[in-house]
């Protein structure tokens, strides 16, 4: 269960950081993540490197702020030399405005982390601590998170703004440096230094926006193509079966498309294959009785239909369907034997086969013997534990 678990959290992480390495399914049912079995699968490498990258990045950009309040706490600590009192007030205020800035850039990260950190609070429910019905969330189609999104917005405007930066930056310190030392030279480096930002820093900023934009592009079709598949049973499905090959209940719900419940898409072959997969998928899976039964009535094959209704009816899920459909299919068939009155005469319509009525009976025979099973059952729960 932990071996598990852990692989679940890291596919939602991945999910959230708009990495997606099992596909999409509008559920992941039946064995459609295999199972882990053992602490020597490969897949278990994902959580365990996500965990290096987590403490990674957390010692990153804890550190140098337990560093840096550390040394400001020494400073407060310390006392003011005579050589502090006689500083000009002005270079007093730009040292302490660098100091802010230096404090910002490592502060704003850190915070920023923390902030990530405690969405990662929110995976509580699917940690496996607490069993519930969600496994994997299918509707995180692209990276939505609060956390994700300040980091993706301040990386990308840091990123584009970083040559604007280091331009203004080179050109300050140019300026410093001639003024001290070369007077006469700098007016000529400076028409060359701007001449070269303004041919180049143009170039760039066009550049990463058509990445941007390509990004966002990318993001713009998985929605809108994943929008489409949900509005529609047919591409859901098949997007499942290619996420999820093994699913037992997608390969059910798509054997009902192919067997009717779209006219135009009616398959029989179709229909039965997918449901005989669903069966060998998952044997103790009994919903699919009643699918076989919908499916074999078309085709003909009576005995089967009756055999597998009597199995759907036994079924729990399908009970309330396969009931409805064995009394009006019986119905029919035992009232061959009785009389009509048309027209004010008397018709008599073939009796009933006797192989038919002997069928009958057996299935009921059949139901009897199981309900009485069930109550047995029933009543064994409810009996004292000693």
């Amino acid at each position: 269960r932990v071996r598990n678990y852990l692989y679940v959290l890291s596919i939602h992480i991945a999910k959230s950081s708009n990495v997606d390495f099992i596909g999409f399914s509008h559920e992941y049912g039946f064995n459609c993540i295999e199972e882990l079995t053992s602490w020597t699968d490969v897949r278990l490498l994902i959580p365990l490197g996500m965990f290096a990258c987590l403490l990674t990045m957390t010692l990153y950009w804890m550190i140098p702020v337990v560093v840096l309040s550390f040394s400001r706490t020494q400073q407060t600590a310390a006392p003011p030399s005579s050589n502090d009192e006689d500083e000009d007030d002005s270079r007093k205020t730009q040292v302490r405005e660098r100091v802010k800035g230096d404090d910002r850039q490592l502060l704003v990260p850190a915070l920023l982390w923390l902030v990530h950190l405690s969405w990662l609070a929110t995976l509580f429910p699917i940690s496996g601590v607490v069993k519930v019905g969600t496994f994997v969330a299918d509707r995180i189609v692209v990276a939505s998170t609060v956390s994700f999104s300040i980091f993706a917005g301040r990386f990308v405007s840091g990123w584009i703004l970083t040559t604007t930066a280091t331009t203004n930056d080179s050109n300050n310190d140019d300026d410093d440096d001639g003024n001290r030392k070369h007077s006469t030279q700098q007016p000529q480096q400076d028409v060359t230094h701007v001449n070269t930002t303004t041919t180049t820093t143009p170039r760039i900023h066009s550049v990463k926006a058509l990445m941007v934009l390509g990004a966002l592009s990318i993001m713009w079709y998985r929605v809108h193509h994943r929008t489409l598949e949900w509005m529609d049973s047919l591409p859901l499905m098949q997007s499942s079966l290619k996420t999820c090959p093994q699913s037992a209940k997608s390969n059910l719900e798509i054997s009902k498309i192919y067997s009717g419940l779209y006219p135009e898409m009616l398959n029989l072959t179709k229909a039965r294959q997918y449901i005989e997969k669903t069966e060998d998928i998952d044997p103790t899976y009994c919903d699919v009785h009643q699918q076989f039964a919908h499916v074999a009535i078309q085709e003909g094959k009576v005995l089967e239909f009756e055999q597998r209704l009597v199995k759907g009816i036994m079924c729990p899920f399908s009970m309330s369907g396969c009931m409805d459909m064995w009394n009006k299919y019986w119905t029919v068939v035992l009232q061959q034997g009785q009389q009509s009155q048309a027209g004010g005469q008397h018709q008599q319509q073939p009796q009933v086969k006797p192989e038919d009525y002997a069928r009958y009976q057996g299935y009921m025979k059949t139901l009897s013997e199981a309900i009485e099973e069930r109550q047995k059952e029933e009543e064994e729960k409810k009996l004292p534990k000693s």
